[in-house]
């Protein structure tokens, strides 16, 4: 009984913070961040600023974190590149510290996100972390080991192939993998994330809140550990709930320690 007060508590916070986070995605918001305000909305309307593209000095490297909300297309490709297209005065602003993509705080600006538009190109990036309610898009990845962490509103979604991929989620992001090639996958989510990932090797799920993995392919072998009222959804849209030990064509399942939901 006590068990079930503290998960509906739990579930009651987590909900909460999911609302907010969607309005905060939906908007119109008023984002106050160090003398700048960041106005998103979903009007559709165009830009009155003119529209001007800055390529950003970058060598390459193996790993980009972006903090500053956008809509980021990441392209595996034989030349490195960074291409910042938007109004200038939003453009202008935007810097890049080793490998972290940020905005100068300086000044006062109104400005919607889906105005502000970046194109990476590189070889081999294999560590990328998005902290802000941006949009991300990896396309034609092929790469050994994948890194990815998404916090907050974010959203990701990845085309291509991976022999490992590691996913971290915070908040209410989201992360949609389904269209990759994986065989082994390392899932981690705290809050009301919602990952789809297709692994084939093996598959490690650690859920902590109310989030949700849907596994679009059954993984050869299932470690789970989930805390709270998280789900876990295996490919023909079985709740873990209802996994079977006599079903021959049911991955096998190692539960983790803490408190795991079957």
């Amino acid at each position: 009984m006590i068990r079930g007060l503290i998960l509906v508590a739990v579930g009651g916070a987590f909900l909460s913070m999911t609302c907010f986070a969607v309005a905060a995605v939906r908007g119109p918001i008023f984002w106050n961040v160090s003398g700048w305000d960041l106005l998103d909305d979903d009007d559709g309307g165009a830009s009155s600023a003119p529209t001007v593209s800055h390529k950003l000095d970058w060598k390459g490297g193996e790993a980009l974190t972006f903090e500053l909300p956008a809509s980021i297309v990441y392209t595996q490709g034989p030349t490195a590149g960074i291409t910042v297209t938007g109004a200038s005065a939003i453009v202008d602003r935007v810097k890049l510290d080793g490998d972290v993509l940020s905005l100068d705080h300086a000044g006062h600006h109104r400005w919607h996100n889906h105005h502000l538009r970046i194109v990476v190109t590189a070889p081999a990036l294999k560590t990328i972390t998005l902290r802000s309610a941006g949009v991300l898009t990896l396309n034609d990845v092929a790469v050994d080991h994948l890194s990815l962490t998404v916090e907050g509103a974010g959203s990701l979604t990845g085309h291509g192939k991976a022999d490992t991929v590691v996913l971290r989620v915070e908040g209410a992001a989201q992360a949609n993998l389904s269209d990759m090639v994986v065989r082994d996958a390392d899932v981690t989510i705290s809050g009301a994330g919602h990952v789809s990932i297709g692994p084939s090797g093996h598959a490690s799920v650690r859920l902590s809140g109310v989030g949700a993995v849907n596994l679009t392919r059954k993984p050869a072998s299932l470690t789970k550990e989930v805390s709270g009222i998280g789900s876990i959804t295996v490919d023909d849209g079985n709740h873990d709930d209802h996994d079977k030990d006599d079903d021959d064509d049911a991955p096998k399942v190692q539960e983790g320690a803490g408190d795991v939901q079957l």
